[in-house]
């Protein structure tokens, strides 16, 4: 089996790095669609219960907008692996081209700024899943019958 020349390498990196970047900003958008359709979904359960007091089997119709948040939240901490995951390679493969002194790839120049603050990527998406399932289990627990 022949190894591949220099320039068929160069090339392999480049389409995989781009094919990682569309990975990247697909997950991103994947991510931000769920948040989304979950709390149009939660809140028009919410709305339904609200408008139907007479609902039977009222009390675990209540835990329904939870066991949704709480499984979204679940979707995303597997959204967020993939990502940490796929920044990570596209950080090795960047740092095999980014050879100029002072010249970064996207993934680095995000890290660094990252890094400096409080707030790296993950934790907002936590932070948001955490309120909302825990609001949401509070509302069912402490609702009366």
């Amino acid at each position: 089996m022949q190894s591949p020349t220099f320039d068929q390498s160069i090339e392999y990196y480049l389409k995989e790095h781009s094919a990682l970047r569309e990975e990247i900003n697909e997950l991103i958008k994947d991510s931000r669609t769920l948040e989304r359709w979950a709390l149009v979904s939660i809140g028009a359960i919410l709305v339904w219960l609200f408008s139907n007091q007479q609902t039977p089997y009222k009390f675990w119709a209540y835990w329904i907008p939870f066991l949704l948040s709480a499984f979204c939240a679940i979707r995303v901490l597997f959204y967020q692996s993939n990502l940490g995951h796929a920044v990570s390679y596209s950080m090795k493969l960047e740092k095999l081209f980014c050879t100029i002194d002072g010249l970064e790839g996207s993934n680095h120049y995000v890290e660094k700024a990252r890094s400096q603050q409080w707030c790296k990527y993950s934790i907002p998406s936590i932070v948001f899943w955490s309120a909302l399932t825990g609001i949401m289990a509070a509302f069912a627990y402490f609702h009366k019958m």
